[in-house]
């Protein structure tokens, strides 16, 4: 189980390491609960080609995909996310954002696990500078200029997790107030970990 976010009528961005195990159904627009949503059968997986993972705990830097529906969904169900274009708008480290997902709320429960995608969360988090989570993620797959991390460094409790995979990282436009997409959950160290912010691409 993994979260992702409308861009097309026609497409969902995820992250690629949710595609290895060939989903078949997206549900669109499930607020509070999935189970609320539309479904619909997917046609095909478009995985960064540079994505290296062929199981779903060997991530890579280049963790994201689109998604490909047989059938479009309609307006009512869910609109197209905002993406960041430019790194001259992008917050900067120490600013909040916010992740989002259908994912487990402590580290340990299974995606498929009946307490898990009981509903949409979201948490506010500080962006993390590289050279901090670079030190935090050492011998992982955290690359400095296509990563971003999220967290807090001195504190547990925050965090993504598992089944929140592919879900959106994004801000608030102080000018317009729309929700703008600048990340995609990837991977962590646990959930909610002490020192361990969570890593998106």
């Amino acid at each position: 189980t993994c979260t992702g976010f409308v861009v097309h009528p026609r497409y969902i961005v995820t992250a690629a390491h949710c595609t290895v195990t060939n989903t078949t159904t997206v549900v669109a627009g499930g607020l509070p609960s999935p189970q609320a949503g539309t479904r619909r059968p997917v046609t095909l997986f478009y995985r960064h080609p540079k994505f290296g993972g062929s199981a779903a705990d060997e991530i890579g830097a280049y963790d994201v995909a689109v998604v490909e529906l047989a059938v479009p969904l309609p307006a009512t169900v869910a609109t197209p996310a905002l993406l960041s274009v430019s790194d001259a708008t992008r917050p900067v480290e120490g600013v909040f954002v916010t992740a989002a997902g259908y994912g487990v709320s402590a580290e340990g429960w299974e995606p498929d696990n009946p307490t898990a995608a009981a509903r949409l969360y979201a948490v506010d988090l500080p962006l993390v500078a590289p050279a901090a989570c670079a030190a935090r993620h050492a011998g992982a797959d955290y690359n400095r200029t296509l990563n971003l991390c999220a967290g807090y460094l001195n504190r547990a409790g925050c965090d993504t997790c598992e089944g929140d995979s592919g879900g959106p990282l994004f801000y608030r436009d102080a000018a317009s107030g729309d929700a703008v997409v600048i990340g995609v959950v990837s991977f962590g160290t646990g959930c909610g970990r002490r020192g361990h912010p969570g890593v998106f691409t």
